[in-house]
């Protein structure tokens, strides 16, 4: 039709609906500019144009330009349905850019003037959008709430396309909370509705989120497989946010599996992306990565900077997950530069959000840095406490890599004690397991541990064969930052260094 009539902006307007339909937000966009090009005075194409530069990850534009000359247009045509969904949508775009004061006003002002018109399924999109800056602020009980009565008014309307999204919306609330068993669940519910949708951006999304949880469960080929066919979705359909978040992904997997460099270049690809489409969450979430990686490669300043960085990023958006993570990392850097106290008040900032958002792994995780304190202070009775709450609290939350951790952790209290053989006992099965996982800092963690357990039981040869495989992990990662240490524990395993 458009070859034939090409100035016919309702013709260019359906394209982009059926664009859109597909995932295909860019192409969308690229439609819609025709049509404003067209016809500058046109609301509903201001206003499609800016929902899918939302989605292209174009927020800025989206909020100062599209959906302000939405709005005038809504507000000067007396269209109160339209209007609603440009302040929906302005809330969309105000979340996206971190600030969720300004997003809060706009869905307010979009979910009473839906209420009024009796439009309930733009009551269930606005209730959703709440929901996850509920969520982001650790409200999950507010969340929980709101997309509860979101799936009932979608499950009556026979909304299959809304109740993937809730769905989905459910599973990033139960993983905000650390239950991850419970999040692969509804995040497969979604995927599964999804495949029938034809719709590309979300199953890419579905297709992310559920490697997500193998990711954070251990299972890292499955990870690797639906991440790989997330990817492949968002080249093929053009959008950036979505390959800021694949980029991202990469880096968490190679981090895991001992890539160090090419996740610090996964890590830096991903703060380039989210820079440039202005998303502050994914800006800390990369620069706190970043951290991590520069602190296994023994940087400690530049990962201190990186982390504070990220830090102070998170804290514009009061994004209390981010937050409780990456200040449990600086205290956990602190602890090894011997900064104990330092280390304690990082610990006691985390607490008071991780009781805000009830996240079992970030609870377990802040158990096992009280512990470790708690062992540097010679109170092994408190640390043997937390290192069992660390325990539970991950056992809790589903995730087997957290678990294990915690496990590693534990052995510090019989190895305090003396208790070599006991502490030994405990870490040749976390080794294996850590091996069978293929996690390199948890491989690297237990095989040295396990060599200092074993070499003051006495058992040299079994201590020179745990060094070795330490020293094997830490120089095929590039752990900088304990490499010399566990060349020296091979060196003494062996003989070399008494």
């Amino acid at each position: 039709l458009l070859s034939r009539y090409a100035l016919d902006t309702e013709t260019w307007t359906d394209l982009a609906g059926a664009q859109a339909a597909q995932g295909h937000h860019a192409d969308a966009v690229e439609s819609l500019k025709r049509v404003v090009a067209l016809d500058p005075n046109d609301s509903r194409a201001w206003y499609l144009l800016g929902r899918n530069s939302i989605l292209t990850g174009e927020s800025a534009r989206a909020a100062q330009d599209y959906l302000v000359r939405a709005l005038a247009g809504q507000t000067r045509l007396g269209n109160e349905k339209g209007r609603a969904d440009v302040l929906n949508a302005l809330g969309a775009a105000h979340q996206q850019l971190g600030d969720g004061a300004r997003a809060l006003t706009y869905y307010t002002e979009a979910l009473a003037a839906r209420r009024r018109l009796g439009d309930d399924r733009g009551v269930a999109s606005t209730l959703r959008n709440r929901a996850l800056l509920e969520r982001n602020a650790g409200k999950s009980g507010g969340a929980e709430t709101d997309l509860s009565e979101a799936r009932r008014l979608l499950e009556r309307l026979g909304d299959s396309r809304g109740l993937s999204d809730t769905m989905n919306d459910f599973g990033i609330l139960e993983e905000g909370r650390g239950a991850y068993g419970k999040a692969l669940q509804d995040y497969q519910r979604a995927l599964k509705i999804r495949r029938d949708l034809g719709d590309e951006r979300l199953l890419a999304e579905s297709y992310d989120n559920v490697g997500y949880i193998y990711y954070l469960q251990g299972e890292y080929d499955n990870a690797n497989v639906y991440w790989g066919q997330a990817l492949a979705l968002r080249r093929k359909i053009g959008e950036k946010s979505g390959i800021l978040l694949s980029a991202q992904n990469l880096g968490f997997l190679e981090t895991a599996q001992g890539k160090l460099p090419a996740a610090l270049t996964s890590f830096a690809e991903a703060l380039r992306l989210a820079r440039e489409t202005d998303n502050k969450e994914l800006i800390a979430v990369a620069l706190g990565n970043i951290g991590v990686i520069s602190g296994y490669q023994g940087r400690a300043g530049a990962a201190l900077d990186a982390l504070r960085e990220a830090l102070a990023v998170a804290a514009t958006l009061d994004a209390k997950l981010i937050l409780t993570e990456f200040t449990l990392k600086e205290g956990e850097l602190l602890l090894e530069l011997g900064r104990r106290e330092e280390a304690a008040a990082r610990a006691e900032a985390a607490s008071k959000w991780v009781k805000a958002t009830g996240n079992r792994e970030h609870e377990a995780d802040l158990e096992i840095l009280l512990g470790r304190i708690l062992v540097a202070r010679g109170d092994t009775d408190a640390a043997g406490d937390a290192f069992a709450r660390a325990v539970k609290a991950a056992t809790e939350s589903g995730s087997r890599v957290a678990r294990l951790k915690a496990r590693i952790e534990s052995a510090r209290v019989p190895m305090a004690r003396g208790d070599n053989a006991a502490a030994a006992a405990t870490l040749v099965a976390a080794l294996r397991e850590a091996e069978a996982i293929g996690h390199a800092a948890l491989t690297l963690e237990a095989a040295e541990a396990l060599a200092r357990a074993l070499l003051a039981a006495g058992r040299r040869p079994e201590a020179e064969r745990a060094a070795s495989r330490a020293v094997q992990v830490a120089e095929a990662g590039g752990f900088s930052a304990r490499l010399a240490g566990v060349r020296e524990l091979l060196a003494r395993t062996s003989g070399a260094g008494r």
